[in-house]
Parts: C-alpha cells; structure tokens; sequence
C-alpha cells in the first residue's frame, strides 16, 4: 500500500490486517475496514485506536452490498472459507463440514471477488486470500473471475516467489 491510496477490506474483523495496512501507507491515505457482523466492528476500531491510527475507518456492511462506492486503489478479499487450512489446529473441522459447505463458500467467495472487481479501480489491485486448499475455494474461485479475460493475474514482489504456484497464486 502506498501513502494516499484509497483502500478496502472486505471482510476486516478483527482488524489485524486493516491496521498492518494502515500502517503501511503511514496512516496516509484512508482503509476501510468493512465487516458485515456489527458486534465485531469495535474490534477494529479498538485496534485502530490502540495504535493510532486514524486512517483506518471501521464500516458495518455486507461487502456483498457495500454501503460505499469505489474507486479503490487495493482491495483485500480475505474470504470465509472452509478453514482446513487450520486443521492443526482445528482436527474437528474434518468432521463438521461438508461438500455442501465448501460449495457454498465457493458461491460466497466468487461473489465477493466479483464485488472487488466492480470497486477496485482500473490497474489496480485486489488480493484474495482464503485459509484452506480446496480446488473450489482457491483456483476454481479465481478461474470464474478471471475467466473472461476482464482481469489478469499478476504476480506480487520477488520475496514471495518461494511460495509461487503459478501466475499471481501463492500456497503458504
């Protein structure tokens, strides 16, 4: 992120990655950090605060239906997803979910990459990230978005090229 630029996350709470981002520009510029579950919206805010920031701009709403209009500079997608991902730490996830689930993230995850693609401005730069590995989630989410040729993947700096899959993916 650079000073100045107008930048979202889409699904910020609790804010830790809003606030980095903020931190990154300096506090110059201004981050909206949207999160559609009103009682997690202090969190952000709280976080902001205990740092000092003042760029960071905490917003209830549905990234689905954002209460704001673009453009922005960057957009963070950081989807719900299945989280198996996090299964070292959460055995139980390989019990509780379901094909059905994965699809209907997939559903989701699609729709608020769509969504990031109508905000973000010509050129500029929306990432998506999600916490598990399933070819729904991931490729297939972005194959759907990219797939008319409207949006190019690009890759990210040099140092995550240890992490690189293909053409602007990353695995950790």
């Amino acid at each position: 992120p650079e000073p100045g630029e107008r930048i979202l996350d889409m699904c910020a709470a609790p804010g830790g990655k809003s606030t980095h981002i903020a931190a990154l520009q300096g506090d110059d510029g201004a981050v909206y950090a949207m999160d559609k579950h009103p009682g997690k919206i202090h969190l952000i805010a709280d976080n902001a605060a205990r740092l000092g920031l003042s760029s960071l701009r905490p917003l209830c709403g549905d990234s689905l239906l954002p209460p704001l209009r673009g453009p922005f500079s960057r957009i963070l997608a950081d989807a719900p997803c299945s989280s198996l991902g996090t299964l070292r730490r959460h055995p139980e996830l390989k019990w509780r979910l379901t094909e059905a689930d994965i699809r209907a993230n997939q559903r989701l995850q699609t729709a608020l990459l769509r969504q990031a693609v109508v905000l973000c401005e010509n050129k500029g730069v929306i990432v998506y990230s999600v916490c598990t590995f399933t070819a729904e989630e991931t490729d297939g989410v972005i194959e759907t978005v990219t797939g008319d040729g409207r949006v190019v993947r690009e890759d990210g700096p040099s140092w995550l090229d240890p992490w690189k899959t293909k053409t602007g993916t990353y695995r950790t």
